[in-house]
């Protein structure tokens, strides 16, 4: 055999030895790739995903929706007030005030998930402070903080949260602080039984045997191990903040005409739905839309996410 020969054979099990070491060395996906791919194989989820992802481009895209209508949410023709879909230029008809309904909803939209959305960070801010206090320091900590969570979860919601609107007449940013500071019991008690089962395991037991301080344990092992919990809680808790905001719009001690939301529209549309019905129709179907994909969306997520599905 030839030299030559020989050192092409060397090379060839240089490459594959290589290309072995390589495939051996690939890391597995995270939890986080998995939790796509198997969200993906859902069609419900995805489907859900492309309906949110539609109604929030009509959302975003609220600006050019009334450049091209040529009205803005604000504006009264009170000449051409209770117009049908498709009379005087009005794609999805007017209001009681000759408002445009297409435009308000766009950026109704925009109010109601801001609200959503804020109401849902300071909702797990809170249900994460305290229940991360109770689960790890437990003991009188634990007692104080679970009983306090005991007796707001005793309240029924939606008359304190009536009461606490009525007091205080809230702006967007105050209504979102309300939601959340009403519903974060919820989410610190799951928080608070998490973290109680977490505490034990054996590389928190190690940070602590090495001298790590409570707080560093907290920030470096805890929460990235109840992130996921909180995606999915997070996912849960908008469609509810959504349809809570409603509710108080409704009742008129949510966001305040003129500004519109999805709520406050339903109020102004119902002293008319014996003769123009579509102006209920749309908001509240706004409302069911958005709050049934995220719900789902929610639902895709807790199942992508859980361990114990994968194969």
């Amino acid at each position: 055999m030839s030299a030559n020969t020989t050192n092409t054979l060397a090379d060839l099990d240089s490459s594959r030895s290589d290309l072995f070491d390589r495939r051996v060395a690939k890391p597995s996906p995270g939890l986080y790739r998995q939790a796509w791919h198997r969200f993906k194989r859902d069609p419900i989820s995805m489907v859900s995903l492309a309906l949110f992802a539609v109604i929030a481009l009509f959302i975003v895209c609220a600006p050019l929706i009334s450049y091209l209508t040529g009205f803005n949410y604000y504006e009264n023709h009170l000449t051409e007030k209770l117009s049908a879909p498709g009379e005087n230029g009005y794609l999805l008809g007017s209001d009681a005030n000759g408002r445009d309904i297409l435009t308000r909803l766009a950026y109704g939209g925009r109010i109601s998930l801001l609200v959503a959305l804020f109401a849902t960070i300071s909702e797990l801010g809170l249900g994460l402070t305290f229940g991360l206090l109770a689960g790890y320091f437990g003991k009188w900590v634990d007692t104080v903080i679970m009983r306090l969570v005991d007796i707001l979860l005793s309240i029924p919601s939606i008359p304190l949260l009536i009461l606490v609107s009525t007091l205080f007449s809230p702006g967007t940013v105050m209504l979102a602080i309300i939601i959340g500071a009403i519903y974060w019991p919820v989410d610190a008690r799951l928080i608070r039984g998490e973290v109680f089962a977490l505490r034990g395991r054996e590389y928190v037991e190690a940070a602590r045997l090495v001298g790590a301080s409570s707080s560093r344990i907290i920030i470096k092992h805890l929460i990235p191990n109840i992130t996921p919990i909180m995606l999915i809680q997070a996912s849960l808790a908008i469609p509810g903040a959504i349809l809570t905001e409603a509710i108080i719009s409704f009742l008129g001690l949510g966001i305040q005409i003129p500004t519109p939301s999805w709520g406050n529209m339903l109020d102004e549309a119902s002293r008319f739905y014996r003769t123009n019905w579509t102006n209920v129709f749309f908001p509240g179907l706004m409302i069911y839309l958005t709050s049934l994909a995220l719900y789902l969306i929610g639902i895709g997520l807790r199942d992508a996410m859980d361990p114990r599905l994968q194969k």
